[in-house]
């Protein structure tokens, strides 16, 4: 039974290749009166995105994914910042979507 949950708590398990989860979830924090737990959320979420091109793409492509992610990472830390501080953080969560979208077109 153990051995089934340490399986289960796996980050290579948590890994998803869809974005969707992660902008719905900016979309709540972006609308909500208390962002900060749905942005930490997200950043989790997140973590687990897997941003890879998959078939017979180029390396530049993948290159540029990683590039977007990074950029949508450092968006939402500022997100976060700006809710910590009890600032609206609405432009920085639009701006941490487009970034985000941005790195899943290259997997198409």
């Amino acid at each position: 039974m153990l051995g089934s949950m340490i399986v289960l708590a796996s980050p290579s398990l948590l890994a998803t290749d869809s974005i969707d989860e992660v902008i719905d979830t900016l979309h709540q924090a972006e609308t909500s009166t208390e962002p900060l737990p749905l942005l930490e959320k997200a950043q989790d979420q997140y973590q687990h995105y897997n941003p890879k091109v998959g078939g017979g793409h180029h390396i530049a492509n993948n290159r540029a994914t990683k590039g977007h992610k990074e950029a949508a990472e450092a968006r939402l830390q500022e997100a976060i910042a700006l809710a910590t501080d009890g600032k609206s953080a609405t432009e920085k969560i639009k701006s941490t979507i487009a970034e985000m979208r941005l790195s899943a077109e290259f997997k198409h």
